[in-house]
């Protein structure tokens, strides 16, 4: 099975630990983990410090 996987820039910063055991757990299982070249902008940090407006011109596909 392929995997993509997104790695947020929080998941990133905050929770790289997390991030790194699910590839192993995932790889364990049998998966193919792809990372897309192409990961863009969420906005979330911005959103969740209420900066919504300001958030939207920086997010990306």
């Amino acid at each position: 099975m392929n995997v993509n996987f997104f790695v947020t820039c929080i998941g990133d910063a905050l929770k790289s630990r997390m991030a790194r055991d699910s590839v192993l757990l995932l790889e364990k299982l049998g998966c193919r983990v792809n990372f897309p070249e192409k990961q863009g902008c969420c906005g979330q940090p911005a959103i969740n410090s209420g900066y919504i407006n300001e958030a939207i011109p920086g997010m990306k596909i």
